[in-house]
């Protein structure tokens, strides 16, 4: 499944219906739903609120992959250069009192079993991983 969206918050609603149709015929349990859900939301505002330092229309890709027991999520954005996965490391390197925001990212780290993020061609392209067993 691959969806184009904008940079515009209220395309995050057509993701989740187009998202929500795609795992119901998935071989998976609501809870892991919910954890897709999640983890979507939060990448997808990250991009939109954060990936851009104009105020121009880009295009942000959702690319779900299904294979026995695996869901991938990959996002592609034109944004600004951000590793997701430097940041994750650098907030818990902190004392908890210096932690200001990117507690989403913390989230999607914690639901997801495995988070890979490289920069290419200037487009970042975060994925995410999340292992199940089918219902």
């Amino acid at each position: 499944m691959l969806i184009t969206i904008i940079n515009n918050i209220q395309e995050i609603s057509l993701v989740h219906e187009t998202l929500l149709t795609y795992m119901a015929k998935l071989p998976l349990d609501s809870e892991d739903q919910k954890k897709i859900s999640i983890a979507v939301d939060e990448i997808l505002s990250n991009i939109i609120f954060y990936g851009f330092e104009d105020h121009l229309e880009h295009h942000i890709t959702l690319q779900l992959k299904h294979s026995e027991g695996n869901i991938d999520l990959e996002f592609v954005d034109d944004g600004i250069h951000f590793d997701p996965l430097e940041f994750i490391h650098m907030r818990q390197s902190l004392p908890k009192t210096d932690k200001a925001g990117g507690l989403g990212l913390d989230i999607v780290a914690k639901l997801m079993h495995q988070l890979h993020y490289r920069r290419i061609e200037n487009k970042n392209i975060l994925t995410l991983n999340m292992k199940y067993r089918a219902i």
